[in-house]
């Protein structure tokens, strides 16, 4: 499946673990609902990965200044950590 929004040719595949699908279409035929899995690292960063998938893992840094940097999705992704109890940086 591609992405359909404007100027993104991302190609999205259907992964399948455990008999649970990880990724759907939404109602409005140009989104999908993923399910991720998110997780801190050792040196601060958060870690997200589609359950299942080859591909490695993102990670996602507070500094906007690298390349992994996305400080807004860092801050969210840490406060979905923290809200849920477990370990989570100080964003």
């Amino acid at each position: 499946m591609r992405c359909k929004r404007p100027g993104h040719s991302v190609l999205y595949r259907r992964v399948v673990a455990a008999d649970e699908v990880t990724m759907q279409q939404i109602h409005d035929d140009r989104s999908v609902s993923l399910k991720v899995d998110v997780w801190l690292e050792t040196d601060g960063s958060i870690g997200l990965a589609l359950p299942g998938s080859p591909e490695p893992p993102i990670r996602i840094k507070n500094d906007a200044e690298r390349p992994s940097g996305h400080p807004r999705l860092y801050k969210f992704l840490a406060q979905c950590l923290k809200e849920r109890g477990l370990p989570a940086p100080r964003a």
